[in-house]
């Protein structure tokens, strides 16, 4: 059975080579044909048909993912269209062609989809189908970056100022095609100038943002960097004016990766030393959305946030460790805007063990509400030597402690030889107690400064006691000092206070109030009235239609008579209410400046020290 099974395939052998020596063989398979590669691709930040560009851009594709190979055998396409992006060989030469029946194959493109729109792809298996790749997503080699500038509590209209940035740029197709091809993924070699400038844009987050938006005109591109701590002049923003403001990157390093869009937010309001104060992030196909640390730019002590104050005052009210959160001097620094919401505030006390400073930083709290402590109303209830309150504004206060607050202001209820300094109030203001009201302070107790502050308030303003009552402060003792202050356009509505002042309400002492301002100011009532103080002398203080009264020639020292609003910023009047400014030891400097508009506004105060006053 064995020889019979073997003789067998012998003859079947045998058998089948006859038939292929006389032709006779069915062949199994025919040969497949070749097809042109076809590709189309996305890119998420191309927007509109690259057909109209200016030049003929060009990408680079390799049927190789293999570094060291993938650029040697390269052909050159043109794109064609978009936004379903496709390619065109540049010549006979540099067509790829494939096997109808191939269904994979490694890929890597690298070129210029128009003249500002770099790109790149490597994969080491992408399906075939017939000859045609689909659904190539092209990642751009550059990070997107735009500036919004907010002004106080407002975004500023986009297009006002033009913004300018030290960062590498990334050049145009026709000025910058050099490629570094030694990696897996292929790199555009960054070009050595800046980003051309942009204007600063509207737009409050860059999450779900449109291609179309990302014009070059509010969005600059720029190369992939990591912008060290403290980088200096990061951005340039160009005011209206030509004034320039140069805004530093702040304490954290911030890393700037291709395919993201960053949008910095910068607050130009009153800020000494600009700093970005958010970043929002996110990768430009929408796929992930990152936030990097929103409003925690720079990384140091302080508020950046309403998660960050709503964590303080936690922790301060819970008599918990509050020093993370103060600098080296014991300050709390804020670097945003707060809205309380009229919802109660506790005041705070800056003395003893929980004692401590507060620098606004030129930010705005709005919509204080203060409840009584130790029968003090304000944001603090109490401030004691050495802690300061500086530049701060408060829009909006209520302060309703008839019958439980003994002294109330927006800012201290008391001040007990501490400092407000560059404070500012405006908005609703009610303040109501039953000793001593101001509209900065209620009560200074001996050593105190209030230097360098406004009281602007809504033109009806709620500023009643039945003792004191003043536009910056309600009652004031010998050794306190009012220097530099600015109260107007408004009508007290008090009808019981036993002294009104525009400045102060009683000033216990001479030369207490000095270099201050006052001008259209109203009362419904008669009795003590003063123009700065009912009661005490003053020095270089000028005043223009306070209770229908005017400055007088030599007048406190002074020596011009004030007939009308704009005399108030007559230059012999600058000079004079610089002098006590400048002879202060008070820091830092503040000094007057003209009004720009001296027919419908008077003297502003500006940070800086005075020039030496010379006096006739």
């Amino acid at each position: 059975m064995k020889i019979d099974r073997l003789f067998n395939k012998g003859i079947t052998g045998m058998l089948a080579l006859a038939g292929i020596l006389c032709g006779c063989a069915e062949e199994e398979h025919e040969t497949s044909q070749t097809v042109p590669l076809s590709i189309s691709a996305t890119c998420p930040v191309l927007a509109g048909d690259v057909t109209t560009r200016a030049t003929n851009t060009e990408v680079k594709i390799a049927l190789n993912a293999t570094v060291g190979e993938y650029a040697t055998t390269a052909k050159t396409y043109r794109v064609t269209t978009s936004p379903s992006i496709t390619f065109a060989p540049q010549d006979a030469d540099n067509t790829w062609e494939v096997t109808g029946d191939l269904t994979s194959t490694p890929l890597t493109i690298y070129g210029w989809l128009d003249e500002n729109t770099p790109v790149a792809y490597s994969k080491n298996s992408i399906a075939v189908d017939n000859g045609n790749i689909s659904n190539v997503a092209l990642s751009p080699l550059y990070a997107c970056i735009g500036v919004r500038v907010v002004l106080g509590k407002d975004t500023e209209r986009a297009g006002t100022y033009k913004i300018s940035s030290k960062l590498n740029g990334i050049g145009t197709a026709s000025a910058n095609n050099g490629w570094d091809t030694s990696g897996v993924m292929p790199v555009l070699k960054a070009g050595s100038s800046s980003p051309a400038a942009i204007k600063n844009t509207d737009k409050k987050t860059v999450v779900g943002i449109k291609a179309n938006d990302l014009t070059t005109d509010y969005f600059m591109r720029v190369a992939p960097t990591t912008i060290q701590p403290s980088t200096a002049s990061l951005f340039t923003i160009t005011l209206p004016n030509n004034k320039q403001l140069s805004i530093a990157s702040g304490a954290k390093a911030i890393t700037i990766e291709n395919g993201n869009c960053y949008l910095f937010t910068v607050n130009i309001g009153s800020e000494t030393s600009l700093t970005i104060s958010s970043i929002d992030q996110m990768t430009m196909d929408a796929k992930t959305t990152i936030v990097l640390h929103p409003d925690n730019v720079p990384r140091k002590p302080g508020i950046f946030s309403r998660d960050n104050w709503d964590q303080f005052v936690e922790d301060y009210i819970n008599n918990q460790d509050i020093t993370k959160w103060l600098d080296s001097d014991r300050v709390l620094n804020l670097y945003t805007d707060i809205d309380l919401n009229n919802e109660e505030w506790i005041p705070f006390i800056g003395n003893g063990d929980k004692g401590f400073g507060f620098n606004g930083n030129g930010h705005t709290i709005y919509n204080l509400r203060t409840i009584s402590v130790n029968k003090k109303g304000g944001f603090y209830a109490e401030l004691h030597d050495p802690y300061s309150i500086k530049g701060l504004t408060i829009d909006g206060v209520i302060s309703d402690g008839h019958d439980n607050m003994q002294n109330s202001g927006a800012f201290v209820g008391t001040l007990y030889g501490g400092s407000v300094i560059d404070c500012h109030v405006k908005g609703k203001v009610e303040i109501s107690t039953y000793e001593s009201a101001g509209g900065i302070v209620g009560a200074s107790n001996g050593q105190g400064n209030i230097y360098a502050c406004t009281f602007a308030p809504d033109e009806t303003p709620i500023l009643t006691a039945p003792y004191a009552v003043g536009g910056i402060v309600g009652l004031l003792l010998e050794n306190d000092r009012v220097m530099g202050c600015i109260v107007h356009d408004f009508t007290f509505t008090d009808k019981e206070a036993e002294f009104l002042g525009g400045i102060s309400g009683m000033a216990r002492g001479d030369d207490i109030c000095q270099g201050c301002v006052v001008y259209n100011i109203k009362a419904n009532r008669s009795g003590t009235l003063g123009c700065i103080s009912p009661i005490g002398l003053y020095r270089y203080c000028y005043y223009y239609d306070v209770f229908d009264r005017s400055s007088s020639e030599s007048e406190g020292a002074n020596s011009v008579a004030i007939n009308k609003l704009e005399d108030l910023s007559n230059k012999t009047v600058i000079t004079e209410l610089n002098v006590p400014l400048y002879y202060s030891l008070i820091e830092p400097k503040f000094h007057f400046e003209a009004s720009p508009t001296p027919t419908i506004t008077g003297p502003t105060i500006k940070p800086g020290k005075p020039e030496e006053p010379i006096l006739n």
